[in-house]
């Protein structure tokens, strides 16, 4: 996806975030915008969000992730080096999931896997919309099925707050909205989203929803 100035979220926003739920979300809408800088080689705003995604990693509680020196060492030294600073973010990547799993924070997981999600979403919306690559089409179908394992992800969430509950109905509202596109339903119940063809005006009708999820996250 190509850069484009305004979509991330600011990083002086991460002050704002006060709740661990909004910490939570924003450290994944955080570690989406790191990685949409490095693959369009923004050096400067990439070291930028890797600030930020290191702040917010110790506010809910993965300090430890991003503590080790050698991984804040391996990205500055290698900033103007795409492939070598994509190899660093999945060794985070996987540092993060595997500290998640060892230390029982599935409820983290899932929940920072949404904001990751939804960024990725707004992101991938605004920059297709127009475009009318087929991939696009198959690329929106393929991420329903993801949203659809968010939901259930979020829905087990023990003891979930309000603002939690809204943002699982929402992220339900936007599948639901997917799947009653005229586009959609003509495919049937055995649709293959390979066959899928939206048009300008449903992946703008479903981009819309996307941006309003982001803004119920990032405000």
């Amino acid at each position: 996806m190509p850069y484009e100035d305004g979509l991330t979220n600011p990083t002086e926003n991460a002050d704002n975030y006060a709740s661990q739920y909004k910490q939570s979300l924003n450290f994944g809408v955080y570690a989406c915008d790191l990685a949409y800088c490095v693959t369009n080689n923004k050096s400067t705003e990439a070291a930028e969000y890797l600030k930020t995604v290191k702040k917010m990693s110790a506010k809910v509680g993965l300090s430890a992730v991003f503590d080790n020196e050698s991984l804040i060492k391996r990205f500055e030294n290698n900033i103007g080096n795409q492939d070598s600073v994509m190899s660093l973010l999945f060794d985070i990547q996987m540092l993060t999931d595997d500290y998640i799993q060892d230390n029982e924070l599935r409820d983290l997981s899932v929940i920072y896997f949404t904001g990751a999600w939804v960024e990725g979403m707004n992101i991938g919306t605004h920059t297709i919309v127009g475009n009318t690559d087929h991939k696009i089409s198959v690329l929106l179908s393929e991420q329903m099925t993801i949203a659809e394992s968010i939901i259930r992800g979020l829905r087990a969430v023990e003891n979930p707050s309000n603002d939690l509950v809204d943002l699982t109905d929402h992220i339900e509202e936007v599948v639901d909205a997917y799947h009653n596109l005229w586009s959609v339903k003509k495919e049937g119940e055995n649709i293959e989203y390979l066959d899928v063809e939206l048009t300008h005006d449903e992946v703008v009708s479903i981009s819309d929803m996307i941006l309003e999820l982001r803004e119920e996250i990032t405000m």
